[in-house]
């Protein structure tokens, strides 16, 4: 949903047709909920504090995944704060959006959904419910070809985690990539290790 990006496809590769997905919806849905829930938090009394506090992921848990004292804690915050309820029951009804398969039904929930989200007295879901409505296209065409790259998603984000490597190894590494011998070359030939001296390429490394 980054605009750049659907201005380059449309440009330079018109034919296929763009679509969203539930993952890109609930992930910019749950910074809404986040921007509410803060300041909500900061102007609560003591009293309420204590019912907000910690009650991030309440919010973003799907119901059948909610333990029994869960249930609870999310229902009396759900009493405590009106704005609190408003985003997640458009939460939940956000997700049938994408279990209607016939298009027509599903631009109907949408129309519905933005229709309430600016009934309400909330700026952020205001704009969400704006964005949301400008890309209807994707979410539809979402009906036609109901793919999921969640594995991927997934992948992405193990990537992004930090990889530990030992200092001597990532010395090698450096090395390596710069076509230059490392200090212990000799020993570290003779531990069954291609010799990349005369390449390149960053080749296979026996990490110790």
């Amino acid at each position: 949903m980054w605009p750049a990006y659907i201005n380059r496809m449309k440009q330079w590769c018109p034919g296929p047709r763009i679509l969203f997905y539930l993952f890109r919806l609930v992930k910019e849905f749950n910074k809404v909920i986040d921007k509410v829930r803060n300041p909500e938090y900061r102007k609560a009394c003591a009293e309420d504090k204590q019912v907000i506090k910690g009650s991030k992921y309440l919010l973003l848990k799907n119901k059948e995944n909610l333990r029994a004292e869960e249930r609870s804690h999310l229902k009396q915050l759900l009493r405590l704060k009106q704005k609190l309820s408003t985003l997640y029951i458009l939460k939940d009804a956000s997700n049938k959006i994408w279990s209607y398969r016939p298009a027509a039904r599903a631009k109907k929930t949408l129309d519905r959904w933005c229709s309430i989200a600016h009934e309400s007295d909330i700026p952020q879901l205001h704009l969400f419910a704006n964005r949301f409505k400008a890309h209807e296209y994707g979410i539809l065409n979402h009906r036609l070809y109901p793919v999921s790259t969640g594995k991927l998603e997934r992948m992405n984000n193990k990537s992004n985690l930090p990889i530990e490597m030992p200092a001597d190894s990532m010395t090698k590494l450096i090395y390596m990539r710069s076509n230059r011998p490392s200090p212990d070359q000799l020993d570290w030939r003779s531990s069954n290790v291609l010799n990349c001296s005369n390449s390149s390429r960053l080749c296979p490394v026996q990490w110790r």
